[in-house]
């Protein structure tokens, strides 16, 4: 823009720019007055100027053309404008004046600073100060203010919208300050889905309805002219699609009820949704979803971690996002309300029922038109703690399933079970189909045991395929059901524990261990209330089971319940004084709470009065001095549990990972070289083995052994976020993003996932995000395992 130095007030320029434009606001006064005449509405000027406005606004399009004259200052003339029907915001804004001058109308540009907004009314008076033309008039004593660029805004003349600028100036001699203009009315737009979910993949479908008002109806009515009715409703079928891969988009698009007078438009579309998982496989347990229609209209964050200048919100603005899940599948939620605020913003998240509905309310209001730079770091992080409660997840399963969890039925069950099954077997109470010989039975009796023993050490991946190959032998047999449903629980395959936890509950419905299996399908699913509530009722049956305690001790510490776990974990220690377990949660428990003489004595005590050194014991003792940051201590007895233990794959990576977080790196590679030689086809010696060949900076050793780990277990979350963190340090960040990004959502419970998400983030500079997946993760970790985290 054209500047003159030496400006003393605003008077001088508003002077300067009225000369300056008034040749161009005279040109070919006839052919305006002409094209006037031809919008008047007779009998009607309101009606005739709300034309004109239209007719600026989306007859004459807009575009920049400078020659050069006025360095963009000089307007083109009216009538120029008017033959070309393109312009820019000086060009369409001499046209619209002339037109409402010839409609009778006073009526002057106005020039704006959208950057400075109000704060243009401290800075120094000069033509630079501002970056954009629009139109001010009166009209029966009132002054309307009106921005010939916009596209698609409607209301007739008494609720037209004034742009959001604060201050502008107006272009006539004599004008010696600024003007304000009013502030805008609160717009809302509310975006419903609801979902109807069918597992027989026969009526499922989701009905979306889009409803705006004030200037957020504008903005939707200009997208709506830019695209086109057909491509809007595409682009937001193919939006849904990104969440959803199986849904049809309606062959109709959508439709579309506008109300100009009151300023309100709604738009509303129906699509077929056969499946809420992959298109070609069977519903999965889970409807997951979130905030998504608040991005429609809350801004994206931008810029750097400081700022030197505010940072603006659409305001007054609420937008509320509610998402409805019915169906005969959709399991009740849990009632949860959240209240967020922060600098300009308030945030709600309501999740309750209608009905058999599960519903999910989401809220965001803005609270003041910018963010100050002091307030920008506070705006950011509460903003990112807000939206961690954004998402919906609703349980859809045939049977109450969940999410991983670090649980297993005691041992003691798989040598139950195992010890009845081969007495079955051997007593000839069951007979194995086509094999009646003696030498046949006792092969099946050596591959169960071998199967058994690999359960045993924790190597289900061994156990898995053995146990499928006599499925056809022992499938009517209740304990051998619920040994492979265990088994194919710690391997990640849902729907196999599914079948055979169904088929055990069918063949011995009386039995404990099938309710602890549900609640170990409820808590790998996710629904850990759930899991409590199994448990719950096995201990009211059996208030002394070991393996319930120590299962409901876990439920109560995910759920947030330290008092809860602490009052189990004391009633196991009662009936079993030495478990492990119990010693050691009931140790960090009480060093947390200060009394660390006592915590300490805990495990101490409890090796000195065993008549036989325990590996169990050792390690317990090894996990919480790690656990309380004494990392260089805690290797000697990861060394003497591994000794008592030469064939538990547990102890052996646990001695790995202690000497790798206590410095002694080389060593940690040596003894998890040993362990993959030892245990080939366990994921964990591959963990083992990568994690620590990462540390030692033996990336081509590591790579491989990250992807065998991939392979070994594809759903393993921690194989995910152990590789993606490796991709991030050898240079191959964009990789590990897009990689960890999908574990996120495929694992949204996993800590060290969002943990090593957050650090790829920060490496990119993305530190919002960054901040957000770490506050994520921080929520995720239970107190002794964030402990043992490296520091």
């Amino acid at each position: 823009m054209l500047d003159v130095s030496g400006w003393k007030d605003w008077r001088e320029v508003a002077d300067f720019v009225a000369w300056l434009w008034a040749d161009a606001l005279s040109e070919a006064a006839e052919l305006v007055a002409a094209d006037a005449a031809r919008l008047r509405v007779e009998g009607n000027v309101a009606a005739s100027i709300g034309a004109s406005i239209r007719f600026v606004q989306e007859e004459v399009r807009y575009l920049a053309v400078d020659f050069g004259h006025g360095s963009g200052m000089l307007p083109n003339g009216a009538g120029t404008v008017l033959r070309r029907r393109f312009g820019d915001c000086k060009d369409k804004t001499v046209l619209l004046t002339a037109l409402l001058r010839a409609h009778g109308c006073e009526a002057w540009p106005l020039l704006v600073a959208p950057g400075w907004h109000r704060a243009v009314a401290r800075v120094q008076p000069s033509t630079a100060a501002f970056s954009h033309a629009i139109v001010t008039f009166l009209f029966e004593g009132k002054r309307h203010f009106v921005d010939p660029t916009l596209f698609g805004q409607s209301g007739d003349l008494a609720h037209l919208l004034a742009p959001p600028y604060g201050f502008g100036l107006e272009i006539r001699s004599g004008s010696d300050a600024l003007i304000e203009l009013p502030e805008r009315p609160l717009a809302e737009l509310k975006v419903t889905e609801t979902f109807h979910l069918d597992r027989k993949q026969e009526d499922g479908w989701v009905d979306q309805v889009l409803r705006a008002t004030s200037w957020l109806a504008d903005d939707v009515r200009a997208a709506l002219v830019r695209s086109g009715r057909g491509a809007f409703f595409k682009a937001r079928a193919e939006a849904l699609q990104k969440h959803f891969a199986a849904l049809v988009p309606a062959a109709a698009g959508g439709e579309v009820k506008d109300d100009p007078a009151a300023d309100v438009i709604e738009l509303h579309a129906r699509h077929a949704l056969p499946t809420w998982g992959p298109p070609k496989d069977r519903p999965p347990d889970f409807f997951r979803y979130g905030a998504h229609g608040l991005f429609l209209a809350v801004e994206h964050l931008e810029g750097p971690e400081k700022r030197r200048q505010p940072w603006a919100l659409r305001h007054p603005m609420r937008v509320h996002h509610r998402v409805v899940v019915t169906g005969r599948c959709v399991r009740k939620v849990k009632i949860e309300k959240h209240r967020f605020s922060g600098p300009g913003f308030r945030y709600s998240c309501d999740v309750g029922s209608d009905g058999a509905a599960a519903t999910f309310d989401y809220i965001w209001e803005t609270t003041q038109h910018e963010v100050s730079p002091e307030e920008w770091p506070d705006y950011c992080r509460e903003r990112a703690r807000a939206f961690e409660c954004a998402g919906a997840n609703v349980a859809t399963p045939t049977f109450w399933t969940m999410k991983r969890g670090p649980m297993m039925i005691a041992a003691t069950v798989i040598v139950i079970a195992l010890i009845r099954i081969v007495a079955e077997f051997s007593g000839a109470q069951m007979r194995a189909p086509q094999l009646p010989g003696a030498l046949e039975r006792q092969q099946l009796e050596r591959e169960l045991r071998t199967a058994g023993e690999a359960i045993q050490r924790g190597d289900y991946v061994a156990a898995a395929p053995t146990l499928e190959a006599l499925n056809r032998f022992y499938k009517g047999n209740a304990d051998y059901q619920r040994m492979r449903a265990e088994t194919a629980l710690q391997v990640g395959e849902i729907a196999r524990a599914e079948e055979s936890l169904a088929e055990a509950r069918r063949l011995g419905p009386a039995n404990d261990s099938n309710d602890l299996l549900d609640a170990m399908l409820r808590a790998r699913r996710g629904d850990i209330p759930g899991a409590r509530r199994v448990l719950g009722s096995v201990l009211e049956r059996e208030p002394g089971d070991l393996r319930a305690l120590v299962l409901m001790a876990r439920v109560l510490e995910q759920l947030g319940d330290p008092g809860g776990a602490e009052a189990t974990w004391t009633k196991l220690l009662a009936i079993q004084p030495r478990q492990p377990e119990a010693l050691l949660h009931a140790a960090l428990i009480a060093w947390r709470k200060g009394d660390r003489p006592r915590a300490d004595a805990m495990i101490s005590d409890a090796i000195s009065k065993e008549p036989q050194p325990t590996a169990a014991l050792q390690a317990a003792h090894s996990d919480y001095l790690a656990a309380t940051g004494r990392i260089a201590v805690a290797v000697p007895p990861a060394d003497r549990a591994a000794a008592l233990a030469p064939d538990d794959l547990g102890t052996a990576f646990r001695q790995v990972m202690t000497h790798a977080r206590a410095g002694s790196v080389g060593r940690a590679v040596s003894l998890a070289r040993v362990m993959t030689e030892r245990f080939r086809t366990q994921p964990v010696a591959w963990n083992a083995f990568a994690t620590t060949s990462a540390a030692a900076g033996e990336y081509e050793t590591a790579g491989p052994a990250f992807r065998e780990w991939l392979r070994l277990a594809p759903r393993d979350p921690q194989a995910h976020a152990g590789y993606g963190f490796f991709l991030s340090k050898t240079g191959r960040s964009m990789e590990a993003r897009r990689l960890l990004e999908q574990a996120a959502r495929d694992f949204p419970g996993d800590a060290l996932v969002w943990r090593n998400y957050g650090a790829v983030l920060e490496e990119l500079g993305e530190r919002a995000a960054s901040q957000a997946a770490r506050q994520r993760a921080e929520a995720l970790l239970p107190p002794e395992q964030r402990a043992a985290l490296p520091r």
